[in-house]
């Protein structure tokens, strides 16, 4: 599986600090760059900015997280008028973040609290994914997931083949009634160090 990520494109850097970490994940296409993301985790929040190169667009996310690792919140900008801006609750929280008036301007919506938050093209939502529910080698993990761009509801199935490799295959990840295959190189530490989509040419690796 390492030649799959061998010429990669997903650079990582560490920010010291207690409990902050950067990393900067770039898609590649044969020569062209589809789209480039920024992600800081710093104690109970991910924020994400994710620059969509071919649709010319962009998105702005912050995931707050419970003590176990879940997604509570994720509040979303989209500087498209065609997807969603404002905030998405998971489970029970959305009466109370209403009346916080908590998040960007914008929609509130109510999601349930067994779903986790994906775009179709975030690699650090996929990583957050995997750091949050590592398969055993042999093992495959199913989970029920939600495009926070386009608040379509998905499934997303974890199957690790090996020590450092993981196959992803989402349904609805980033359109409705369609699966994507995504073929990850884990680092040690049990995170994304890059990747492969085969149908669509993608590379995911380090700069």
């Amino acid at each position: 599986m390492r030649a799959l990520w061998s010429v990669a494109a997903v650079a990582v850097t560490l920010v010291s600090g207690a409990q902050t970490a950067s990393r900067k994940y770039v898609i590649l296409s044969s020569s062209d760059t589809v789209a480039v993301e920024e992600v800081t985790r710093a104690g109970s929040t991910i924020t994400g900015e994710l620059h969509l190169l071919n649709e010319k667009a962009s998105v702005h996310y912050v995931l707050h997280l419970r003590p176990d690792g879940a997604t509570e919140t994720a509040d979303v900008v989209n500087d498209s008028p065609s997807f969603f801006t404002g905030t998405i609750a998971f489970g029970g929280a959305a009466a109370s973040i209403a009346q916080q008036g908590r998040g960007p301007a914008g929609r509130l919506s109510a999601a349930p609290e067994d779903m986790l938050p994906v775009i179709g093209v975030s690699m650090g939502l996929i990583d957050y994914v995997l750091r949050l529910h590592p398969p055993k080698t042999g093992e495959t993990v199913q989970l029920k997931v939600l495009n926070i761009r386009n608040r379509n509801p998905g499934t997303l199935s974890l199957k690790r083949f090996a020590r450092d490799s993981v196959l992803v295959d989402c349904d609805g990840c980033m359109r409705a009634r369609a699966t994507e295959e995504l073929r990850v190189g884990l680092s040690r530490d049990g995170g994304m160090a890059g990747a492969t989509r085969v149908e669509t040419h993608w590379t995911v690796s380090t700069m």
